[in-house]
């Protein structure tokens, strides 16, 4: 009885140490936590409830022989003092839990905070939806922007290459129409030079005469050989008059 009795002074003495602790803590239970400790100190109440008895029923009994009490003196007081408590201890919680209108107040208290719970997980997964979908559209966003700079760039070096094909066609036009030019103006000058030449025997006669005048008098072998190539070229025009590369010459 004693040590039931310390013990249980103790464990009132602890849990109202821890009570007082929780109260400076947090003031204000949830309907949870009142609930949960309703439970817990029933089920306490039913543990202690078989020790109860045995000790009432002890403090009934006497001896056989001395008709004596089983308990002493302080024994008894001891016992006496540690069912009351048990009694008010029990009663003031059968009031407590026989209360319905308590009860069900927790109950739907917590019905509530529950309710709660849900709505707060239902916002945050909510939030998370929306903040998922708002990244997905991002990387969507992103990868446009992206096959549009790649597309966009494709179009500059294909611009380019358009840009320097035109700038090379037109260096080769160039190139083209500055070489016709110059075989143009080639021919024309061959056939001015063809024009101012005298045609016939008289033309002959004075390309001679010049040709007499242009070698030295003192070298008649320069005259002589300017005569030899002459004639040999006049041979090959009578004998292949369609030859056209016979009746050129080359002027160096």
């Amino acid at each position: 009885i004693t040590m039931i009795s310390t013990n249980n002074d103790n464990n009132n003495d602890n849990e109202k140490k821890r009570e007082d602790e929780s109260t400076i803590e947090n003031d204000d239970f949830s309907a949870h936590e009142a609930l949960s400790i309703l439970e817990s100190l029933q089920s306490q109440i039913e543990e202690l409830q078989p020790k109860t008895d045995k000790i009432r029923k002890r403090m009934n009994e006497k001896d056989p022989i001395t008709e004596a009490p089983r308990y002493g003196e302080q024994t008894m007081k001891r016992a006496i003092h540690f069912c009351k408590c048990f009694d008010s201890f029990r009663c003031a919680l059968e009031m407590s839990t026989n209360n319905i209108d308590v009860e069900q107040k927790l109950r739907q208290e917590i019905q509530e905070e529950q309710k709660i719970g849900k709505q707060r997980q239902e916002q945050e997964e909510e939030a998370a939806k929306i903040e998922k979908e708002g990244i997905q559209q991002m990387d969507v966003i992103r990868k446009q922007q992206q096959l549009q700079e790649e597309h966009q760039a494709q179009l500059e070096r294909q611009r380019e290459v358009e840009q320097l094909a035109r700038r090379a066609e037109e260096a080769r036009r160039q190139r083209l129409e500055a070489e016709q030019r110059t075989i143009q103006a080639a021919r024309e000058a061959d056939r001015a030079f063809e024009a101012s030449v005298e045609k016939g025997p008289d033309g002959i006669r004075q390309q001679l005469i010049k040709l007499k005048e242009a070698c030295s008098m003192s070298n008649t072998k320069e005259y002589s050989d300017a005569i030899t190539a002459l004639h040999t070229i006049f041979d090959q025009i009578v004998s292949h008059p369609e030859e056209v590369k016979y009746r050129r010459i080359r002027r160096d």
